[in-house]
């Protein structure tokens, strides 16, 4: 569980038909991370399995948009 108040923005995302890891986890998690204040997105994929990685057509989206789009949004990760 969360307890430290430094833990950078966090993106989650987890497919649901994942049959190694509960997508559970990642939803406690998020919880965590909104409890404690932490800039966050959860994002919950329909299918993916376990380990997808950078192979959309597992998942059928490129999530990178949405991950680039938050970054930049939610983040002072590209500020100078």
């Amino acid at each position: 569980m969360l307890r430290h108040k430094n833990t950078p923005p966090t993106y989650l995302l987890h497919a649901a038909d994942d049959s190694s890891v509960p997508y559970q986890n990642s939803e406690i998690y998020a919880d965590s991370l909104r409890q404690y204040g932490i800039v966050h997105k959860y994002a919950k994929l329909e299918k993916g399995g376990h380990g997808f990685g950078l192979n959309f057509s597992r998942t059928g989206y490129d999530w990178t948009v949405d991950l680039g789009r938050w970054l930049h949004n939610k983040t002072n990760l590209f500020d100078n």
